[in-house]
């Protein structure tokens, strides 16, 4: 018998907007350790040709969207450049 595992990813936006806490999904694409480089791409739409990004580049992009109020409440895409 093989079981399912759920598909959270749909369920995502849902979930986290029934709460009365600010919100923002953060969808990343591969990341490497090198350095980080300050070349990163947000986006509310699909990627078209997603990126690596360092993990650093992560961690800096992090705290500036939850500095930003206009990307509050919504899902985004994040990749290097």
């Amino acid at each position: 018998m093989v079981r399912r595992r759920p598909d959270h990813r749909a369920a995502g936006p849902q979930a986290v907007s029934a709460g009365d806490l600010d919100w923002t999904i953060v969808r990343l694409t591969r990341l490497t350790d090198r350095p980080a480089i300050g070349a990163v791409v947000i986006r509310r739409e699909l990627l078209a040709t997603p990126r690596s990004l360092t993990r650093a580049d992560v961690a800096n992009t992090l705290l500036d969207i939850a500095q930003e109020d206009h990307l509050s409440g919504v899902a985004v895409n994040v990749h290097g450049r």
